[in-house]
Parts: structure tokens; sequence; C-alpha cells
């Protein structure tokens, strides 16, 4: 309101949701050693986005053996459907609280197409589908013509966060298999679900690395 409170009276504003929506990602945690990795390339470190599950075992472990490695991916892969459930339904409660004083909405958005399309690559990184979606509302509140984004035009996909089996399973998703590959730019490579977060656990906790 201070920045709309500038402009001109005749001014249209048009305001837009914070585009956060977690519900592909219930183990979602911050990285706790992502100031490892920062640098001038990577202000928030190479990882900075960690695993709940993850942080929650590593603490029985002395040192990252094969034999820990394979527990830790093992254990961060599940939850109980009915926390799937929940979790989605507090992720979806979450945007609509955020989008009921907005012109721009993304709920309805989400409840449609969860299944069928990829709508948030992170917790906060939105797809081109979520794009569009919000580029239309904002042309039509502007009486400007639809105009259709490049598709080569997807923001965020250089940071495609793994999505764990027993969500892709509960969900049905039907863009998610286990061959699927996540795209990292900060790793210049894709990475399916157990590479990346053994990347992920050799780059966050090297001194427990087991030589």
């Amino acid at each position: 309101n201070i920045i709309a409170n500038l402009l001109p009276s005749h001014a249209q504003t048009i305001s837009v949701p914070n585009l956060h929506f977690g519900g592909y990602h219930p183990f979602y945690a911050r990285n706790p050693n992502w100031a490892k990795t920062k640098c001038d390339e990577h202000e928030h470190g190479l990882f900075p986005y960690g695993n709940r599950l993850i942080q929650d075992n590593i603490k029985y472990f002395t040192k990252l053996s094969s034999i820990a490695m394979n527990h830790l991916l093992k254990v961060s892969k599940y939850y109980p459907d009915e926390f799937l459930q929940n979790h989605f339904k507090k992720s979806l409660r979450f945007i609509k609280y955020k989008e009921s004083e907005c012109n721009v909405k993304i709920s309805d958005l989400i409840v449609d197409n969860f299944n069928s399309q990829w709508l948030f690559y992170t917790p906060d990184h939105p797809s081109r589908f979520v794009m569009q979606h919000v580029c239309d509302q904002i042309f039509a509140r502007l009486r400007l013509p639809k105009s259709e984004l490049p598709e080569n035009l997807d923001w965020f996909a250089n940071h495609q966060l793994p999505i764990q089996p027993c969500v892709s399973k509960f969900f049905n998703l039907k863009f998610i298999t286990p061959e699927t590959q996540y795209r990292y730019d900060a790793l210049s490579g894709f990475f399916n679900y157990d590479e990346y977060w053994t990347k992920y656990l050799m780059t966050a906790y090297p001194e427990m690395v087991a030589l």
C-alpha cells in the first residue's frame, strides 16, 4: 500500500500473491549447511533446499558410509498417506489465504492440474504453466489480448527439486516416473532422485564423507 499510494490517482494496480506452494515437497526444509558453498555465482549455496527426513536422521551417523547413504536415501522417500493428504490441504489453504485479497488467483489452477501438470519445481519456483495463468489474468485486467509465453521461457526450470516417490504414487502424478531426471543447472546436469540427494549429502556434509 505504501508504494501504491505513491502512484498517480489514475494508475491501475494489480496484486499478485506470493507464488509459494509446497504440495509436491512435504520434506522441504532449508539446507542448514547452505553457507558452506556460498559464492558470488551461488548466493544461497549449491543446495539452498534441504530434506527434513535426511536432516532428522543424519544425527544417528558419524560418517557417510555406503550403509548410511542407503539408509538416508531410503528414509527420505516415504511419508504416510494421511500426512501427504493433510500437507496438500495445508499448502492449498496457505495459497488461498495469500491470494484472498489479490487480483490474481492460482488455487483453482492447482486443484484442477496438480496431478497432470508440473506446477512448481520447488516450493518457491512456479512452472511456465503457472506463469502463463498469472500473465493471462494480468493481461485480462489490463484489457490486453492474451499472449502465449514462448515455449522456451520457463524461468525457474533450472532447479527442479526431486519429488518423493511416495508423493508421486499417492497423488498419481502423471509427469513423474521412477526414471525422471531432475534438471539442476548449479551442477550442470540432470539427476534422478537418488543421484540428486547423494550429491546434496556429499556437498552439505563433506566432513562426514567416509574415505
